[in-house]
């Protein structure tokens, strides 16, 4: 099997290369120009767990020896150069691709691939290919962009497995001026034929044979899979079509549009009603009471409405407990927003095709990588505003705490996919690269933020603090820490639940997800609702007299990924996935994008909620 060989200064270009802020050329070509048809990685549906195309051994791919970029190594995304080719606006048929003797070990391999529903991924000038496959019941051909190729199928009235062996290419092309042509469709039809039997017969795929409309799924004599000799064949057919350059993805965006546009909408209306909640409250009820507590035109027996109002030398005590460790998660939270913010710039008018997806996983890392400084100074601000003084140790632990989680687990995946022989299992040399960016890049510009922190000058405590804490009431149960995240989740939730399906189909079925745009925004709205909810919540406690928030916030912030993880268990069951690796790989990846969203939710409804809070405060005149 093929790996990359990078040296450290080569890993340095493979991060930090400039390929994610342009899209990649397109080919020109002329009359007869000969078309490498390349394979991706083998994927599957249910087993997840991507392979090389070299996995194939009947064929003899060559790995692409390019810098493959940071996106391309954690997913396993490789390219291969096959033998099949096309030449430019040339029929051809029945091209002999290989004969190949099968041996035992040959089929099982096979036949475990087939069994676990492995597809190929193809592509022509970066565009991948749909399948062609024929519908009984209309009578016509169907193209399917959302599944890559099958190797085979197995005939469930008899259990035998049967190859692929022929493939049909079809290539449509625009003519862009006189013998000029641009690549704008690109389809495959998968045939079995068994070419052993009869090597006297006519080509069945024949330019012939398709302009009589022969029906290929009619051929009764299909090429089981067995011990012998197998023969490979391929047909390229050129059609000149009428699409532009620029609009050949469209038809990727077109099948499912209007489900997005609903899932926009659901959100948007979410927010309009939470908003407008939230702003009757803080700009009716809120101001009123201010104005009133202000003039104290009130009774002395009715003061206890106001026991928020006299919660002001307690509301910004610090937390009793780990001070520490929830400033570092929240100057994490603020690095992790940033990084988001930035990948969403870089790609948000993006199609969403196989490579800009890598784009993102490229443009996240980078990103996360120079954003220590942020990260490290709000931690140490945050942590001399809760009364620490050690800034080397809170700049520390923000450096190692949330890095550290990640590399654990992201380990434990990386275990499963080496004992599994996957092209996605990261190589040493690959760690230790990573690993070199981490000491020399992360951790530094997270001291230099948290020196600048530790080095500025304390502003004067605006509010001041009783030395004596005030009593805290018992309060409702729905206001509870174990409660009232179960509620305020659900609700957030509801924000991203139709784009969240989307989104893990793109990441574990592989489908095309396009329009970076529809994410983005599905996201921000999302982080909108979630503060929103979060302050609204705050402000319930404290008008029970309950002034102990950051942590509350915090949890209350990062409650939508609880049910994100219910959700990623009930999506399981529709991947059907059997293989304990298999199960380690999805649970894995999937706690840390929960992890990664419960820091950054949490965080920013902390922050929020603080400013809220020093907002609010300020409206009130204290003797």
């Amino acid at each position: 099997v093929c790996s990359s060989d990078l040296s450290l200064i080569k890993f340095f270009f493979n991060i930090f290369q400039l390929s994610i802020f342009k899209d990649n050329e397109h080919l020109i070509l002329s009359q007869g120009d000969k078309i490498n048809i390349q394979a991706g990685s083998l994927s599957s549906k249910i087993a997840i767990i991507p392979f090389g195309y070299n996995q194939l051994k009947f064929f003899n791919p060559h790995k692409h020896e390019k810098i493959y970029t940071l996106g391309e190594i954690l997913t396993g995304e490789e390219f291969f150069s096959t033998d099949y080719f096309a030449d430019t606006n040339i029929n051809k048929s029945c091209e002999i691709i290989c004969e190949n003797t099968f041996s035992e070990e040959n089929i099982n391999s096979l036949k475990k691939l087939i069994k676990r529903e492995y597809y190929s991924n193809w592509y022509i000038d970066n565009l991948p290919a749909g399948l062609m496959s024929y519908n009984l019941d209309k009578n016509k051909y169907e193209i399917n962009y959302f599944h890559g190729i099958p190797l085979g199928y197995i005939d469930k009235s008899n259990k035998k497995y049967y190859i692929y062996n022929h493939l049909q290419f079809h290539i449509l092309i625009n003519e862009i001026g006189e013998n000029k042509y641009n690549i704008v469709g690109f389809n495959i039809l998968p045939i079995s034929i068994n070419y052993n039997s009869d090597k006297n017969s006519n080509c069945l795929t024949s330019q012939e044979n398709i302009d009589n409309n022969y029906d290929i799924n009619n051929i009764t004599n299909k090429q089981e899979l067995i011990e012998g000799n197998i023969t490979f064949k391929y047909d390229t057919i050129f059609e000149l079509s009428n699409i532009k350059l620029k609009s050949r993805l469209d038809i990727y965006k077109k099948l499912n549009k209007k489900f997005r546009w609903a899932g926009l909408i659901y959100s948007y209306s979410l927010i309009i009603i939470l908003s407008t909640i939230t702003f009757l409250i803080f700009s009716k009820n809120v101001q009123n009471e201010i104005n009133k507590y202000n003039f104290r035109v009130v009774q002395i027996e009715t003061m206890e409405e106001f026991s928020w109002k006299q919660l002001y030398g307690d509301v910004f005590r610090a937390p009793n407990k780990m001070k520490m460790l929830l400033a570092s998660f929240i100057g994490s939270g603020f690095q992790l927003f940033l990084m988001v913010l930035f990948s969403s710039i870089v790609t948000l008018f993006s199609y969403m095709y196989h490579s800009s997806k890598l784009k993102i996983i490229n443009s996240v890392i980078i990103s996360f990588l120079i954003l220590g400084f942020p990260g490290g100074y709000v931690s140490t601000k945050l942590y001399r505003l809760f009364g620490g003084e050690n800034w080397i140790r809170i700049s520390f632990l923000t450096s190692f705490l949330f890095p550290g989680v990640i590399i654990i687990v992201y380990s434990i995946i990386n275990v499963a996919l080496i004992i599994e022989k996957s092209n996605a299992a990261m190589e040493i040399n690959n760690i230790l690269a990573l690993f070199f960016f981490w000491f020399i890049l992360y951790i530094p510009t997270t001291l230099i933020g948290s020196f600048l922190a530790a080095k500025a000058k304390k502003k004067t405590q605006d509010f001041i603090i009783n030395e004596i804490p005030t009593l805290i009431p018992k309060k409702p149960f729905y206001l509870s820490v174990k409660f009232s995240p179960l509620i305020t989740g659900l609700i957030c939730f509801g924000a991203i639940f139709y784009e969240l399906n989307t989104v893990m189909n793109s990441l574990w079925k592989n489908e095309i997800y396009f329009f970076a745009t529809f994410l983005w925004i599905s996201f921000f709205v999302f982080l909108i609702v979630n503060c929103e909810i979060t302050i609204l919540v705050i402000y319930w406690n404290i008008t029970k007299g309950d002034y102990k928030w950051w942590w509350k916030s915090f949890y209350l912030g990062g409650s939508p990924m609880m049910y994100l993880m219910f959700y990623s268990i009930y999506y399981l069951i529709s991947l059907r996935i059997t293989r304990i690796s298999a199960i380690i790989i999805y649970f894995g990846i999937m706690y840390i994008i929960y992890f990664v969203g419960y820091v950054i939710c949490g965080s920013l409804a902390s922050l929020t909620s603080y400013l809220f809070l020093r907002k609010l405060y300020k409206q009130i005149k204290v003797d």
